[in-house]
């Protein structure tokens, strides 16, 4: 439920190979920091079939943002959303 003029922001794995490779590759099986079996990458959701569902809420999608990392600047919003991805929408 989102009131009138209110806002929904969801973060999500996209689902490409990047994202299998980071999460589920590096994070789960390399390096351990995620237990093995977190992640069904068939279960993850392109921005586009996101903003699919969306839509059929009622909701209509007005941002869009990756989330990126470097060492320099830890975690941030990214123009690439191949990884993970921001989707903000609100109620029509």
């Amino acid at each position: 439920l989102v009131a009138p003029g209110g806002i929904v922001i969801l973060s999500t794995p996209n689902r490409t190979p990047a994202s299998w490779a980071v999460l589920i590759g590096g994070a789960e099986i390399l390096t351990r920091a995620i237990p093995r079996g977190a992640h069904d990458w068939q279960r993850f959701m392109t921005p586009e079939e996101l903003a699919e569902a969306l839509n059929h809420a009622g909701l209509d999608v007005i941002d869009r943002q990756g989330l990126g990392w470097s060492p320099g600047q830890g975690f941030h919003l990214s123009g690439d959303l191949s990884v993970n991805y921001f989707l903000t929408a609100v109620p029509r």
